[in-house]
């Protein structure tokens, strides 16, 4: 191989090689929002909020799912690349937020049954927050009522969730077969109608890198 041809091909490779690190999901960093601030104002807190919210997005759409690992309820471990096999939405929860237990456990669920012939090729993943700091009681307890309505449900490390932009719940993401992250919502809406416009528009988003 010629000194050209193998400096083109070192050039492309180390390219490739840097700039795929750019493809998974960024992780938001909420210290430099925060950054000198001692007191918001109403507005200034909305303001705040509307630009972390948009770096979540950004940070997260079109972005590969990291290998992280998470725990079914019984404490086996699984790498995430190995359990999304095909489309696959993600509602994410913890046993200490309300709103996120009443969509988890009441709301979501409901949905999920209503459109489930819209749900062909796509998998149902329910995540439950956990920390060390946690009352490991109770969040048994809630991964336990959980399952009564979820077959795929498992347990994610808080430093692990905040890799994924899974710092707010309820939160959802929307991932398409080849674990990109097409859509996510975050927060709790407050009218049937809307909720399941939010779930349609994930699906259809899951369901456009198949046309």
């Amino acid at each position: 191989m010629g000194k050209t041809v193998l400096f083109a091909f070192l050039a492309t490779f180390l390219l490739v090689g840097c700039s795929r690190n750019d493809n998974y999901i960024i992780p938001v960093d909420y210290d430099k929002f925060y950054e000198g601030v001692t007191s918001l104002t109403e507005e200034q807190s909305q303001e705040l909020s509307m630009k972390i919210s948009e770096e979540q997005w950004n940070n997260t759409i079109g972005k590969e799912i990291p290998d992280i690992k998470v725990k079914d309820p019984n404490g086996k471990s699984y790498r995430l690349k190995k359990l999304f096999k095909q489309g696959s939405i993600i509602i994410f929860s913890a046993h200490n937020c309300g709103w996120g237990k009443e969509e988890a456990q009441k709301e979501f669920p409901v949905l999920i049954r209503e459109i489930s012939d819209e749900l062909d090729g796509i998998d149902i993943f329910c995540f439950v927050e956990n920390s060390k700091d946690y009352d490991q009681q109770q969040v048994g307890d809630y991964v336990w009522n959980l399952q009564k309505e979820y077959s795929k449900i498992y347990l994610i490390d808080q430093d692990d969730a905040m890799k994924m932009n899974l710092t707010a719940c309820p939160t959802k993401l929307f991932i398409n077969k080849e674990q990109v992250v097409s859509f996510m919502h975050i927060g709790y809406a407050m009218e049937p109608e809307a909720r399941l416009n939010i779930i349609r528009a994930g699906i259809n988003e899951i369901n456009k890198e198949k046309l």
